[in-house]
């Protein structure tokens, strides 16, 4: 009996000790999940960072083109200026040649009958000339002469767009019509 009772007891024990490991696996399947929380809390920190970084990215790509666009509109700018003293210079040119052959433009005459011609340059900028004359440099016939009325009648007619031609075709190449 004394056997019985130490095998009782025994069992007893090793019962217990089972009950012991069973708690203990069950105590790091817990901390094991713990640890997988962890982890994916990790992860999830890491993609948000990733997510960040991206739209960091997005943003200085877009001030980059911005940047560009502002060089762009820059040169443009500058084109047109340039362009400007251009006519200004090509206006006071033929002002000058005007003068240096006694043709004067004043308002006090009574009626001009000069016949004129329309002229064009490269930018598809349009204006009348003598027609007697020969054309200031740049400029080319535009298949139309007369009274001064008539040409800058058909000057109105034909020239819808004031934009020089290069700055139409700049415009259009980045999307602004």
């Amino acid at each position: 009996m004394s056997l019985n009772v130490t095998l009782v007891s025994l069992n007893f024990t090793l019962m217990s000790l089972n009950v012991t490991f069973v708690s203990l696996n069950f105590t790091l399947m817990s901390l094991n999940v713990t640890l997988v929380s962890l982890n994916v809390t990790f992860v999830s920190l890491n993609v948000t960072l990733v997510s960040l970084n991206i739209t960091l990215v997005s943003l200085s790509i877009t001030l980059v083109s911005l940047n560009v666009t502002f060089v762009n509109l820059n040169v443009t700018f500058f084109d047109l200026n340039l362009r400007f003293v251009h006519l200004s210079v090509t206006f006071w040119a033929a002002m000058w040649q005007n003068h240096a052959a006694g043709v004067h433009m004043n308002s006090d005459e009574p009626e001009d009958r000069t016949i004129y011609k329309v002229v064009v340059n490269s930018e598809e900028q349009y204006s009348i000339w003598p027609a007697d004359r020969e054309n200031a440099l740049g400029w080319k016939d535009a298949g139309k002469s007369g009274p001064k009325a008539e040409c800058l009648a058909y000057i109105k007619e034909v020239w819808t767009d004031m934009r020089p031609l290069s700055l139409r075709k700049r415009m259009q190449e980045t999307g602004n019509p």
